[in-house]
Protein backbone atom coordinates (compact mmCIF):
# COMPACT_ATOMS: atom_id res chain seq x y z
CA UNK A 1 0.00 0.00 0.00
CA UNK A 2 1.29 3.36 -0.69
CA UNK A 3 0.58 4.70 2.75
CA UNK A 4 3.06 2.31 4.45
CA UNK A 5 6.12 3.26 1.82
CA UNK A 6 5.57 6.78 2.24
CA UNK A 7 5.87 6.04 6.05
CA UNK A 8 8.59 3.69 6.09
CA UNK A 9 10.47 6.54 4.17
CA UNK A 10 9.53 9.08 7.01
CA UNK A 11 9.50 9.22 10.49
CA UNK A 12 5.98 9.83 10.18
CA UNK A 13 3.69 8.16 12.06
CA UNK A 14 -0.06 6.92 11.28
CA UNK A 15 -3.00 8.82 13.05
CA UNK A 16 -4.11 7.93 16.38
CA UNK A 17 -6.83 9.23 18.48
CA UNK A 18 -6.58 11.66 20.97
CA UNK A 19 -7.15 9.59 23.37
CA UNK A 20 -3.88 7.82 23.84
CA UNK A 21 -1.96 11.38 23.79
CA UNK A 22 -0.14 12.01 27.24
CA UNK A 23 0.91 15.26 26.47
CA UNK A 24 1.18 17.97 23.82
CA UNK A 25 2.77 21.53 24.10
CA UNK A 26 2.12 24.35 21.78
CA UNK A 27 3.94 27.24 20.51
CA UNK A 28 4.51 29.89 17.85
CA UNK A 29 8.31 29.77 16.51
CA UNK A 30 9.85 30.37 12.72
CA UNK A 31 6.58 31.86 12.24
CA UNK A 32 4.49 28.69 12.45
CA UNK A 33 2.41 27.32 14.65
CA UNK A 34 4.02 24.45 16.64
CA UNK A 35 2.94 21.44 18.31
CA UNK A 36 4.63 18.77 19.98
CA UNK A 37 2.93 15.71 21.41
CA UNK A 38 4.13 12.94 23.07
CA UNK A 39 2.64 9.06 24.34
CA UNK A 40 5.10 8.84 26.68
CA UNK A 41 4.31 10.17 30.25
CA UNK A 42 7.92 10.51 31.05
CA UNK A 43 9.07 12.46 28.03
CA UNK A 44 6.44 14.94 28.90
CA UNK A 45 9.17 16.91 30.81
CA UNK A 46 11.36 16.76 27.37
CA UNK A 47 8.48 19.13 25.48
CA UNK A 48 9.55 22.55 26.78
CA UNK A 49 13.17 21.55 26.38
CA UNK A 50 12.54 20.90 22.83
CA UNK A 51 10.39 24.16 22.73
CA UNK A 52 13.59 25.91 23.68
CA UNK A 53 15.71 23.98 20.96
CA UNK A 54 13.11 25.90 18.11
CA UNK A 55 13.28 28.81 19.55
CA UNK A 56 16.77 28.99 20.32
CA UNK A 57 17.32 27.94 16.19
CA UNK A 58 14.71 30.62 15.61
CA UNK A 59 16.80 33.41 17.55
CA UNK A 60 19.85 32.21 15.79
CA UNK A 61 18.78 32.68 12.33
CA UNK A 62 16.48 35.40 12.53
CA UNK A 63 17.62 38.25 10.47
CA UNK A 64 15.59 40.72 12.79
CA UNK A 65 18.19 41.50 15.54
Amino acid sequence: MVTEQILELTSALPAHSGSGLMGRRRFFAMNTNMQLVTRDWEAVCLLAAAEEVFHAIEFRFSRFR
